[in-house]
């Protein structure tokens, strides 16, 4: 839903960065550069390659060679200031090494952390999604029983649509000690 209404605003995202992010390097070839180091994946080292060909074809914001470009390059010139990015808890909230979080956007910041540090993506997306569109994108509705029991009836049942993680059988319950009189039956299909 976020890659949509930021489709149709003043700076969409570009569709070949957002077809890295989404999908990664599809190529079945691998890059005949090998990667400088054991610290980096090699998954994440194959789609660094590719966005950084991406990114050769591409210009920067303010005219000039995208920051992209250049990023592999200076991973393996810098080793100590990389790995230790990598391997910070939370990276997504760190700075990126040697100036990149100011020439970058913050779908770009992305689509390096994607390359480095997959598992730290949903912590990132969710913060991108904060900060481009704001905090109700990403924060759950909080159901209020007592309205959805007024819209039902006899003939109108209440059908909860589940995600993981999410269980309102409790509050269901509490709702029901609480005074309401109305008949629960849960199903699972």
């Amino acid at each position: 839903m976020a890659v949509k209404i930021l489709e149709a605003g003043p700076t969409p995202l570009d569709p070949e960065f957002l077809d890295i992010f989404l999908k990664g390097n599809l190529s079945l070839e691998t890059h005949p550069r090998k990667k400088p180091y054991n610290w980096l994946p090699e998954v994440g080292w194959q789609d660094l390659m590719r966005l950084t060909e991406l990114a050769a074809t591409k210009q920067a914001a303010g005219g000039g060679q995208h920051p992209l470009c250049r990023i592999a390059d200076d991973i393996t010139k810098d080793e100590a200031a990389w790995q230790t990015y990598h391997e910070r808890e939370a990276p997504e909230s760190a700075p990126l090494p040697n100036g990149f979080s100011t020439s970058l956007t913050q779908f770009e910041t992305l689509l390096l952390l994607r390359c480095l540090r997959m598992d730290r993506v949903t912590v990132a997306i969710t913060h991108f999604v904060m900060a481009t569109l704001g905090e109700r994108f990403v924060t759950p509705p909080v159901l209020d029983y007592s309205a959805i029991y007024k819209q039902t009836s006899e003939t109108t049942p209440v059908l909860f649509v589940l995600s993981p993680g999410a269980d309102p059988a409790f509050d269901v319950f509490r709702w029901v000690e609480v005074g309401a009189h109305i008949r629960v039956t849960l199903r699972s299909w």
